[in-house]
């Protein structure tokens, strides 16, 4: 079976990964904004923290893909197919590439392997590279000859993104924004073409679609259900099409999608950035989204046509309804209002910023009603935990001190000075990409292995 993922946390056996590459040395400050980027990594620090990442891998047994390497595999096997590859990249690639489709045809083409080719579109090309073959352009009289006529793509190693494995199929996704669109004819051509996946793989969504869908809003709890986010980059036409083409395919053991509607911000941007699954009774939740969550359920009606119908129950019965489900995957939710019975036992202790850019207006409101819930020492004590494995983490930028227009009358509000500064603290390694905590996820997941 080419694809199986049917959990968040069973053990895991295959990973496809990105090592980060010279497309993060092509970023400069006037090309972040568009290539959604808020600084500049720095590569050799990002490469480091990746090679060991990939080593934790394989030191549990997992067998570690590679993106780029895929990929040439695939065009290796025929000019046919890089023809096809080449012409497909350039239109996906935009107006001012397609401007120049001759130029950067014969220029992908005449690299002499598949590696190079893959490489060269991952990292882009300028216009000093463009064959010009005696052609006096006004660009090609200009002093500075440096611009891009095709980007690069400096967001590949979000791999989880472009497309999601969801049972034994996938979904191709439309990407929210134009320049991480191109992402995905990588892993379209992989798994139409691949010999390990061509024919094999059943998919559920396509590029072509008109709304827009991606991975990190995609959840797989278990053989039957999955959760979708509706949120920033995920709309929810995207989710109800997922739904029917899943329903439709006679093979697929998913009868049922919770649509889960979080706000549409960058803050919380997919899913997975306020709901994640860690082990197989535990998640981490972002609480401010309980005060705005909305859920719908589809199943399948006649023909696969999905029904859909609004959750009116409040979050902790439709927990308890999903039990049922989530026990066939090893799986216990918890919801408590009271943060110290909440936070006994735990490792992980994480919270966020109670007010968002935008929100001002609800910051009185918002420091009323989550002042319990702040993270102070006593909370960190009542997890029973302080000579354990006990972590502090948060997204930044965090109100800890008196130091801000916001907390120069109030003080610290989700996390105080205290502990925000103690050892317990991880946020600066969890700020680097969130690499840290998605070693510490695979490595808890791999820890406690459960039976797929």
């Amino acid at each position: 079976m080419a694809i199986c993922v049917k959990s968040e946390v069973s053990q895991l056996k295959k990973v496809l990964l990105q090592r980060p590459g010279c497309e993060l040395e092509q970023l400069v400050p006037n090309s972040l904004e568009r290539l959604l980027f808020d600084d500049i990594p720095y590569l050799h620090g990002a490469q480091k923290e990746h090679d060991r990442f990939a080593e934790v891998l394989r030191e549990n047994g997992v067998e570690v893909v590679y993106l780029s390497a895929l990929a040439a595999q695939t065009l290796a096997q025929s000019e046919t197919l890089k023809e096809r590859f080449v012409k497909d990249f350039i239109r996906r690639s935009g107006a001012v590439a397609d401007s120049y489709r001759d130029a950067l045809t014969e220029v992908l083409l005449s690299l002499p392997t598949a590696d190079e080719l893959v490489f060269k579109t991952m990292t882009g090309v300028r216009f000093d590279e463009l064959p010009q073959h005696g052609v006096r352009s006004l660009a090609s009289l200009r002093s500075d000859k440096t611009h891009f006529v095709l980007d690069p793509i400096p967001n590949l190693y979000f791999t989880r993104d472009p497309f999601a494995s969801i049972g034994n199929g996938v979904s191709l996704h439309h990407m929210y924004s134009v320049t991480r669109n191109r992402e995905t004819i990588y892993s379209d051509y992989i798994l139409h073409y691949h010999p390990d996946y061509a024919g094999q793989v059943p998919f559920y969504y396509s590029p072509a679609e008109p709304f827009t869908l991606e991975g990190g809003d995609v959840l797989n709890l278990s053989a039957e259900t999955i959760a979708v986010g509706i949120s920033q980059r995920t709309m929810p036409e995207a989710v109800e099409r997922l739904a029917r083409n899943i329903f439709r395919d006679e093979k697929s053991t998913i009868r049922r999608v919770l649509a889960l509607d979080i706000p549409s911000t960058r803050a919380f941007m997919h899913l997975d950035t306020v709901l994640t699954q860690i082990a197989c009774d535990k998640f981490l939740i972002h609480p401010t989204i309980l005060e705005y969550l909305q859920i719908y359920e589809l199943t399948p009606g006649k023909h696969g046509e999905p029904v859909a119908r609004c959750v009116e129950a409040p979050l902790e019965q439709v927990l308890a309804e999903a039990e049922a489900v989530a026990k066939r995957n090893g799986v216990d939710i918890r919801v408590f209002d009271d943060p110290v019975k909440g936070v006994r036992g735990a490792n992980v202790l994480y919270t966020d910023v109670w007010v968002s850019m935008g929100e001002e207006a609800k910051t009185s409101e918002r420091i009323r009603m989550l002042r319990p819930y702040q993270i102070n020492m006593d909370l960190m004590r009542a997890t029973g935990n302080l000579d354990g494995r006990l972590m502090f983490l948060h997204c930044l930028p965090a109100f800890h001190d008196f130091n801000t227009e916001v907390t120069k009358d109030s003080g610290a509000l989700e996390v105080t000075d205290e502990v925000f500064e103690s050892k317990y603290s991880k946020v600066f390694d969890e700020s680097e990409n969130r690499m840290h905590t998605i070693k510490a996820l695979f490595v808890s997941a791999l820890a406690d292995p459960e039976k797929q």
